[in-house]
């Protein structure tokens, strides 16, 4: 994956699009400026257990620990105010 500034004046629309298909996010420049940016879209594809999304593999880490039931209750005021800095 690569940034890459294309001029507008000498702009290949076939290896343009062949740059962004390979992951790549183009500059277009007119006179030094830039005028547009065009980069891929982002897969809103929904990974599966077990696929690689990124350098991220899902389920790789399946029943190696355990959530509580109550991880997500409320802290107690004290943890609480420890957490915003302020101090009892």
């Amino acid at each position: 994956m690569a940034t890459l500034a294309i001029d507008i004046n000498q702009l290949d629309p076939s290896d343009l699009l062949s740059k962004i298909e390979h992951g790549d996010t183009v500059w277009l420049t007119c006179n030094g400026q830039t005028v547009a940016t065009v980069s891929p879209t982002v897969s809103q594809k929904t990974p599966i257990k077990g696929e690689q999304l990124g350098s991220i593999r899902i389920g790789t880490m399946q029943g190696q620990f355990t959530v509580s039931e109550d991880f997500d209750a409320p802290l107690s005021n004290d943890l609480l105010d420890a957490f915003e800095g302020q101090r009892t």
